[in-house]
């Protein structure tokens, strides 16, 4: 019986794991593409903010 019980415990353990590994794996890209999205903001600041400074020059 005990070892009955440690199996099922091991497999629910491992199923635990797996979903934990899951939840990782998805913050992590979550973070990434909202890192992407920052860069991508912050190059169209330039890019704007640049064109502004040219036109204000001309």
């Amino acid at each position: 019986v005990a070892a009955y019980a440690d199996k099922i415990n091991e497999q629910k353990l491992a199923q635990l794991e797996e979903a934990k590994q899951s939840s990782i794996q998805q913050i992590q890209n979550a973070i990434d593409m909202e890192k992407s999205q920052q860069a991508l903001t912050q190059k169209r600041h330039y890019l704007f903010d640049g064109g502004w400074v040219f036109f204000m020059n001309i």
